[in-house]
């Protein structure tokens, strides 16, 4: 998924292990999100 950057010259290692840790940490928040409203939704009823 290297269509977001204009330069893929200056594709560093460091760079592309940052977004990589990003998007991990944004799965996890997104699963912990969801699951989290899940646990809510079931304790409603």
């Amino acid at each position: 998924n290297d269509s977001g950057q204009p330069q893929p010259g200056n594709s560093l290692p460091v760079t592309a292990s940052k977004s990589y840790a990003v998007q991990m940490i944004l799965a996890i928040i997104l699963t912990t999100f969801a699951s989290s409203l899940l646990f809510l939704e079931k304790n409603k009823k």
